[in-house]
Parts: structure tokens; C-alpha cells; sequence
């Protein structure tokens, strides 16, 4: 007969209050039925992205709340700039920015040959969320250069005009997506 000199001995313990057992299915039976999932809903503001917790203000008041939120920022007259800011701040999960498709080249086009026509287009920027996702991707997905280090070979997809700069969108060669403030 041997003897060991040591012994393993496996611990199971529950991750919210620290019980433990050598018995796993004990503890996962613990687990289950002393530690249901909680869930939290949060109902945001789709211009600035503030948030309400429906916990403490019930399903109700926090939509209320989100709504006056929503509804000031019409009312302030800063729902473009608050949008924007928000946009680039959350990464696109709030907010909008006004995009402007073709970029800069092409807009200064347009434009001279509505002087040469003498015809007026006003040109309305929609909205980077709703209508144009494949721009929207390419930001996201995009790495900032400065001007000078954009290669020649990129190609201009579009603009994006949020706050008070404009980001030029590029392409390269290679499928790789650029992004550059426009220089002023």
C-alpha cells in the first residue's frame, strides 16, 4: 500500500456570493436558482445619447424624459451640433452628421456649373445614420492621416460635415478606408 503525499481537491464556488462546494452540480444549481439575471433598461436620448434608467423611472417616465430631452434640442436650435458631438463621441451609436456625397471636388463642380447655368440647387446633407450606411462604415472603419500623407492612388468617397470640420472619407488602393479634416 502507497501512500500520497498530496491530495487535489476541486473547490466549486459561486461567482456572486463566494459558496462553495466540491460538489459542481450543487453549486451550479445554487447559482441558478439564489442568482437570477437581472436586467437593466436604459431608454436614450437619440440626439445626445443621455439615458434614463427604467428601474428608477419606470417604462413610462424614463420614455417621458427622453422625449423632453429629444424635443429640447429642436427647441434650442443646437440639434445638429449636439448630434454631431455625440456621433463622434459614442463612436455612431448616438447622434447623426450631415454627409455630403462626392466630397469637396465635386461640390465645387456643382457649383460652378450652377453659375455658368445661373440655376440654384440648395443641397440638403441627410442624415449619416438613416440614409447612407456604407458612407458611415467607411468612417468608422477608417484611419486618420493628415493631409500631406494621403496616397495618391486614394480615392475621394465623400464628406462628412459634423461640428465645424469636415472629414474628407478616402479609399486607397488596397480597400482601405482614410479619413482627413479638411483643410480650411
Amino acid at each position: 500500500m502507497s501512500r500520497q503525499r498530496s491530495r487535489s481537491v476541486k473547490y466549486y464556488c459561486c461567482p456572486v456570493c463566494g459558496k462553495n462546494s466540491t460538489d459542481r452540480i450543487a453549486i451550479e444549481k445554487h447559482y441558478r436558482e439564489r442568482h437570477p439575471v437581472k436586467i437593466d433598461e436604459v431608454i436614450y436620448c437619440n440626439i445626445c445619447g443621455a439615458g434614463w434608467h427604467v428601474n428608477a423611472y419606470g417604462d413610462r417616465g424614463a420614455r417621458e424624459r427622453a422625449a423632453a430631452c429629444y424635443q429640447s434640442h429642436i427647441d434650442n436650435g443646437d440639434m445638429d451640433e449636439t448630434a454631431g458631438r455625440a456621433f463622434f463621441l459614442s463612436g455612431g451609436s448616438f447622434g447623426y452628421v450631415n454627409v455630403k456625397k462626392g466630397g469637396a471636388y465635386k461640390m465645387a463642380r456643382r457649383k460652378k456649373n450652377q453659375e455658368n447655368t445661373n440655376e440654384t440647387e440648395d443641397f440638403k446633407p441627410t442624415p449619416l445614420n438613416d440614409n447612407d450606411p456604407e458612407l458611415e462604415t467607411a468612417y468608422l472603419n477608417s484611419y486618420p492621416v493628415e493631409t500631406k500623407d494621403i496616397p495618391k492612388d486614394a480615392k475621394l468617397i465623400g464628406v462628412i460635415e459634423a461640428l465645424a470640420f469636415p472629414v474628407e472619407i478616402y479609399q486607397d488602393a488596397d480597400g482601405n478606408y482614410i479619413s482627413c479634416v479638411q483643410e480650411r
